[in-house]
């Protein structure tokens, strides 16, 4: 999927003072529409809001219900957490395409086994296939294979929306793979978002991942993870 954020022709000094006024208000406008739907309502009167999204290129006025923005906005789940530094430097281990962690939709579901954790667990149990020797968790890109998703991404609606959820991230790439070490049980199916970089307050990382997965279950995907990295 194309990203749709990538600026685009020569800018100048007024121009980027533009954008980033607009991207300040975008912004502000957003955190405001959240505030205001966690503020307990007088009246169950259903009403629409219109979320503004900004970019870098272009203005999109979106037309959301009180329900769907709530929806996409909640977890009934644990919150998802920030990966610890190690998580971030050792959660991809042995895929060089992807080098450091940025947040990932499943931390409440699952925790990553850290490389001390793993070599107490080889000590309990050393793998014969090793010979005798620890080997941390090696992350892999493997084929996706017949799954639902490709039928979604191939819906423009879906792709918007989904471009929607982290329209203010550096996103660069949306790919899809199933990601997991060759030994694991499971491995799920996973959008990988890549960014330019990870300088990014920690709440902008959490509310595109919260609302891609609560994206993802409102369409009968919820098996799938969303992960950003660099």
């Amino acid at each position: 999927m194309p990203p749709n954020n990538k600026p685009t022709g020569n800018y100048s000094w007024g121009k980027i003072a533009t954008d980033v006024t607009l991207l300040g208000f975008g912004i502000w406008a957003i955190d405001t529409v959240l505030k205001d739907y966690e503020t307990p309502k007088k009246d169950d009167k259903k009403k629409s809001c219109h979320l503004l999204i900004f970019t870098s290129c272009h203005l999109t006025i979106m037309a959301l219900t009180e329900s769907d923005l709530v929806a996409l906005i909640k977890m009934d789940t644990k919150d998802i957490s920030p990966p610890s530094e190690e998580e971030k430097r050792g959660f991809y281990h042995g895929l060089p395409t992807c080098q450091r962690l940025i947040g990932r939709a499943s931390s409440p579901a699952y925790r990553w086994a850290s490389f001390e954790d793993q070599f107490l667990k080889f000590l309990e149990s050393p793998n014969p296939c090793h010979n005798g020797c620890f080997v941390p968790r090696q992350a892999q890109l493997l084929p996706v294979g017949p799954h639902r998703i490709f039928e979604k991404f191939q819906d423009a609606s879906f792709t918007s929306m989904f471009a929607t959820c982290i329209w203010w991230l550096p996103w660069h790439s949306v790919e899809i793979y199933r990601i997991g070490a060759l030994q694991d049980e499971y491995r799920p199916v996973v959008i990988l978002v890549r960014v330019v970089h990870d300088e990014m307050h920690w709440g902008l990382v959490r509310n595109a991942l919260i609302m891609c997965k609560n994206w993802l279950d409102l369409v009968d995907l919820g098996d799938v993870d969303v992960q950003i990295c660099m």
